[in-house]
C-alpha cells in the first residue's frame, strides 16, 4: 500500500441497551404520597381541624353565645374550686381548698328542676392542724312547689357557734324533704335563677343582657382581643382562646362606652375616678398580677350550643399582696347536655310542709323567750331589795308568764319557791321537760321542789 499511511482505528464501542427505568414504581409512589396528602387534608377538613372554607372561630363562638337565649332546658354539671399551697404571711401559713359543685336538670320554661349542690372547704395550718366543713343538698322545683332537702352536713365542730345564735342543730333536718309553696312571681324568679346557674342566659336585667351582648361582639368580632388555637374534633369545635393584652387595651374606648351607657340606663352613679386612662391602668394591673388568661370552649357542630367551658389558672399571690407568698389555683368547668330535651322531675314521696316544719322551732323559741322572762323577772326581784325567792310564784308578772306557758301547750306547769332557790318547769308534747331556776339557770329538769336544781 504505497503512499498510504496506516493509522489505528479506535474500536467502535458496542452499544448495549439500558435497563428499563422503574417508571411504574415511581408513579405508584407519587400516587400514594398524593393520596396520603389528600386523605390527610380531607380528614382535617371533615374533623374541623383545618378547613379553609369553613366558618371562622369567632363566628362559631358568637353564634353559641347568642344561642344561650334559645336554651329552654338541659342537664348540666358544674364545678368551681379555689385552692392554695404554701401560703405564708409573717411566718404564719398553711393551705386551703374550697370546692362548689352543682348538677342536675333544669327546664326554665316549664318551671321544672332537679338539682344537687355541695360545698366543701378545708384548711391546714403550718403545724398540720386540719379543719374541714361540708354541706350538700337537693332541690326540686315543680311549678308552684319547691322541695328542699339537706343531704349532708359536717360543720367541723362549729355547731355550737350556730347554737349560740339560736340556730338549731342542722343534723336534725338531714334527709328530710321540706315542701315550700311559691307564688307566681317567686316561681318565675326561681326558674330564672336555676337557669342561670345551669348556664342559660337568664336571670339578668334586659339592660345588662344588652350590654353583655355588645361586649361579647366587641371582644370577639370588632376588636378580636384574643389569640385562638383550633383543636376541633369530629363532633365538636374545640377552641383554646386567650386574651391578648395589647388588643384588649386597644378596645378599651369601646368597652368603656358600653359600661357608661349601662350605668346611665340603670341609674347608677359611676365612680369619680372612672376614665379611659384609669380603665387601661386597671387592665394593665390585672395582667401584671394574674398573667394571661385562657379558656377551652367546646361547641357542638350539629347544634351550635356550648357543650363545655373550662378554665384553670395558677397565680402567684405575692404579685397581688407583697406581704403574702404562695400560689393559688382557680378551676372552673361547666358541661351542658340534653339541650332542649324534656326534663323529668318527680316529687318526693315523703315530705313535710314548711309551716309544719318550722312550727316546732317557733314554739321552741317562744318557750325559750317565756322561760327567759321568768328568769329575768325572778332575778329582778332580788335586785329590787327582795332578800329571797319565796315570792317568785306569787309575783303577778311571773303568774302571767306561767299562764303563757300553758297557752303554748306546755303541760304540768309547776312553780316552787324558797328562800335561796326557785324552780319552774313544764312538760312538752314529746314528754320532755323544760325548766328555769335560780341564777338564770335554764335546762330540761322536772321540778319537784324549790330545791330542785334546774340543769
Amino acid at each position: 500500500m504505497e503512499n498510504s499511511h496506516w493509522q489505528p482505528v479506535a474500536p467502535v464501542p458496542q452499544i448495549k441497551p439500558n435497563r428499563a427505568r422503574p417508571i411504574g414504581l415511581i408513579v405508584a409512589v407519587v400516587v400514594v404520597i398524593v393520596l396520603a396528602i389528600v386523605g390527610g387534608v380531607a380528614y382535617a377538613m371533615i374533623s374541623g381541624m383545618w378547613n379553609p372554607f369553613g366558618p371562622k372561630p369567632e363566628t362559631i363562638i358568637l353564634k353559641a353565645w347568642n344561642n344561650l337565649e334559645n336554651i329552654e332546658s338541659q342537664n348540666f354539671n358544674s364545678e368551681f374550686s379555689i385552692s392554695s399551697k404554701n401560703l405564708k404571711q409573717k411566718g404564719i401559713g398553711g393551705s386551703f381548698d374550697i370546692t362548689a359543685k352543682a348538677n342536675g336538670g333544669v327546664d326554665s320554661v316549664n318551671k321544672l328542676a332537679d338539682v344537687k349542690a355541695s360545698l366543701t372547704a378545708s384548711a391546714t395550718d403550718e403545724t398540720s392542724n386540719k379543719f374541714k366543713i361540708s354541706l350538700a343538698g337537693s332541690a326540686k322545683l315543680i311549678q308552684k312547689d319547691l322541695y328542699l332537702q339537706l343531704d349532708n352536713v359536717d360543720l367541723g365542730g362549729l355547731d355550737f357557734v350556730l347554737m349560740m345564735f339560736g340556730i338549731p342543730d342542722l343534723n336534725t333536718f338531714k334527709g328530710q324533704w321540706i315542701k315550700i309553696p311559691l307564688n307566681t312571681a317567686s316561681q318565675d324568679d326561681l326558674a330564672k335563677q336555676l337557669g342561670s346557674i345551669s348556664g342559660q342566659k337568664t336571670g339578668v336585667s334586659q339592660n345588662l343582657q344588652d350590654a353583655m351582648n355588645k361586649i361579647v361582639k366587641i371582644l370577639l368580632v370588632d376588636k378580636k382581643v384574643y389569640d385562638i388555637k383550633n383543636a376541633s374534633g369530629l363532633d365538636e369545635y374545640h377552641y383554646i382562646i386567650s386574651l391578648n393584652k395589647k388588643k384588649l387595651l386597644a378596645a378599651t374606648p369601646d368597652l368603656l362606652k358600653v359600661f357608661q351607657e349601662l350605668d346611665e340606663k340603670e341609674g347608677i352613679t359611676p365612680p369619680t375616678n372612672t376614665s379611659l386612662e384609669s380603665f387601661k391602668k386597671d387592665i394593665n394591673d390585672f395582667f401584671n398580677k394574674f398573667g394571661s388568661l385562657s379558656a377551652d370552649l367546646y361547641i357542638g357542630k350539629s347544634d351550635n350550643f356550648f357543650h363545655k367551658i373550662q378554665f384553670s389558672k395558677n397565680f402567684d399571690v405575692n404579685k397581688i399582696n407583697s406581704e403574702i407568698t404562695g400560689t393559688v389555683s382557680v378551676n372552673y368547668k361547666m358541661e351542658q347536655a340534653e339541650i332542649n330535651k324534656p326534663v323529668l322531675v318527680v316529687a318526693p314521696e315523703k315530705y313535710v310542709n314548711l309551716q309544719d316544719f318550722i312550727a316546732p322551732m317557733i314554739k321552741q323559741k317562744m318557750l325559750e323567750k317565756t322561760f327567759g322572762e321568768i328568769s329575768a323577772t325572778a332575778g329582778g326581784l332580788l335586785a329590787y331589795g327582795v332578800e329571797n325567792y319565796s315570792s317568785v310564784c306569787k309575783n303577778a308578772s311571773i303568774t302571767k308568764l306561767l299562764g303563757d306557758l300553758k297557752n303554748q301547750g306546755v303541760k304540768s306547769v309547776v312553780c316552787f319557791a324558797g328562800t335561796a332557790n326557785y324552780c319552774v318547769s313544764g312538760q312538752l308534747e314529746d314528754k320532755t321537760y323544760v325548766c328555769a331556776g335560780a341564777n338564770g339557770a335554764f335546762g330540761i329538769t322536772k321540778c319537784l321542789s324549790a330545791k330542785t336544781i334546774c340543769r
